[in-house]
């Protein structure tokens, strides 16, 4: 069978997993940008958001990129984060938790301004929805992961396997973030 002779996760390296996505990542937005481009829309320039939006988002934005550069940096050089890395990383993702929940609040849609969430949520292109989605649900599973870590349930190997899910989660977390800016971008230029 084709399924069985491809390999496991865990017989893949790290490096090799984010060059994978990274190639993956690349590739879609080429072929996507060629794609949106060619049949755009021509709609007017979405409105900016509130200022303070734009502002949490960026914020957001920055932390996804000290979490990735401290963790992913240090687990390519040297396998595991430790020292500055860590102290780095575990004071970026305070932030990070503080800042989901905004993220949540300000780009999921919700009832809350009078109109029907299903009318507002089709006047939004659907990839920048269902990014919105990956990037707050990848966002959990990085930051419950490292919770669940803390409580007293897990023997040592259980505590590999969840070092294990909030890897993979930061990197689907860095994935989602830069498709959901590449939503904004072509829903703000009037791409779609």
């Amino acid at each position: 069978m084709v399924l069985a002779a491809l390999p496991s996760l865990s017989e893949i390296s790290f490096a090799q997993l984010l060059l994978g996505v990274g190639v993956t990542l690349v590739v879609w937005l080429a072929v996507a940008t060629l794609i949106i481009y060619a049949t755009r829309a021509d709609d007017p320039p979405q409105p900016r958001r509130h200022w303070l939006s734009r502002l949490i988002y960026v914020s957001y934005l920055v932390l996804i990129a000290v979490l990735a550069a401290s963790s992913f940096g240090a687990i390519l050089q040297t396998g595991h984060v430790s020292g500055d890395a860590l102290l780095v990383h575990v004071a970026a993702a305070g932030g990070f938790v503080f800042l989901m929940v905004a993220i949540a609040f300000l780009y999921l849609p919700s009832a809350g301004d009078g109109r029907s969430v299903r009318a507002r949520a089709f006047s939004r292109w659907w990839a920048a929805r269902w990014s919105a989605w990956g990037l707050v649900a990848s966002s959990l599973v990085a930051a419950a992961s490292m919770l669940v870590s803390m409580l007293p349930v897990l023997d040592t190997q259980g505590l590999v396997s969840i070092a294990s899910v909030h890897r993979y989660a930061g990197v689907a977390v860095v994935a989602t973030a830069i498709l959901h800016v590449y939503c904004l971008l072509c829903q703000r230029w009037g791409w779609r």
